[in-house]
């Protein structure tokens, strides 16, 4: 014996959003890209099966993509470890620590060379300073701090004529 109830086959966004409780900007985003089964001057019908799949599995998971992408992270992680554990990777702070330590004992020993020149030869102590001040300039520039020392311009002395040479 058939029923004389409503047909709940084919459902409009507005049926749709009362039977889900759900508002209807919500029910037409997630039914973007779905085909509507007829449409009339007056709204779209939707096969209600196949709608309510989509609003209610608001993003479908495509389970082989989910198993490579967890497959490559996992061997990504233990290709890692193998190159810890076989010694080819370090870590970054021990780097740091150990070449901050060693450019700084190379900028000791740059700068105690004009110390040295006085104490082993004949240098005049007056270009101590400037030596230090030419080591300092070019520490500076190896440092990186994008800026080359500037040099100065050189006047060409005048001799007893006055005529620059």
């Amino acid at each position: 014996m058939p029923t004389h109830g409503q047909d709940l086959t084919v459902l409009s966004l507005t049926q749709l959003a009362q039977l889900t409780r759900r508002k209807r900007e919500t029910i037409r985003r997630r039914l973007d890209g779905f085909a509507p089964v007829r449409t009339n001057g007056r709204g779209r019908y939707y096969d209600s099966a196949g709608a309510l799949e989509m609003i209610f599995v608001a993003e479908t998971i495509d389970l082989s993509r989910e198993r490579a992408r967890l497959a490559r992270a996992q061997a990504q992680a233990q290709e890692l470890k193998n190159q810890e554990t076989e010694g080819r990777l370090l870590d970054f702070d021990d780097v740091v620590q150990t070449w901050s330590m060693q450019i700084t004992a190379a900028k000791s020993k740059l700068r105690a060379i004009p110390k040295t020149l006085v104490s082993r030869s004949a240098l005049p102590k007056r270009y101590v300073r400037v030596v230090l001040r030419r080591i300092d300039e070019a520490l500076a520039e190896l440092g990186g701090d994008g800026v080359p020392p500037q040099r100065k311009r050189r006047v060409p002395a005048r001799s007893a004529t006055g005529v620059r040479s």
